[in-house]
């Protein structure tokens, strides 16, 4: 019986290549490492960034520039980074290699929502959590981050694929 050896490699990019991917700009990226916003990897003086550091970037700036406190954003931020990972790493690769990349779990939520009094929700679909928040009385004044939608937007922007899957026969 032949086996088959799968390798899974993510890609590591530049801040150049992260600013231009997210719009966040170089002088930001050093500005949140600073402060500790952002723990990247450093190889030869230089930050690299993975799928995950692009997630998580991307819904930090969404949160803090809607006016989310830094400490529930940088929290929110954390949840975010693995969901838009998954998303991103899914369309980067073949759909018969789907499965092997992202995160795993039961259910994978597609929004990350961060409710008024600072709740963060993960949610399949926008009704599961209208549904919950009617039951519990919550307001309903949120901020929803689409997970999926910004996976799909660093896969096509990346200027090469965030992962990839080679299988080699033992």
């Amino acid at each position: 019986m032949v086996g088959q050896r799968i390798t899974i490699d993510r890609e590591a990019f530049s801040a150049a290549e992260v600013e231009a991917i997210t719009g966040i700009s170089q002088i930001v990226l050093r500005d949140w490492r600073r402060r500790k916003f952002l723990k990247t990897k450093i190889v030869s003086n230089r930050a690299l960034y993975y799928a995950y550091d692009l997630g998580y970037l991307m819904a930090l700036q969404a949160l803090t520039s809607q006016g989310v406190a830094v400490g529930t954003a940088t929290m929110a931020a954390g949840t975010a980074g693995p969901m838009i990972e998954h998303f991103a790493e899914a369309v980067s690769v073949p759909p018969a290699d789907a499965p092997l990349v992202g995160f795993h779990g039961n259910r994978t939520a597609r929004f990350l929502i961060v409710a008024q009094d600072g709740e963060i929700v993960r949610a399949g679909f926008l009704e599961d959590w209208v549904k919950m928040r009617d039951e519990c009385g919550k307001a309903a004044s949120a901020i929803v981050i689409d997970c999926k939608a910004l996976g799909e937007q660093i896969a096509q922007k990346a200027p090469r694929p965030v992962v990839s899957v080679k299988r080699e026969s033992e």
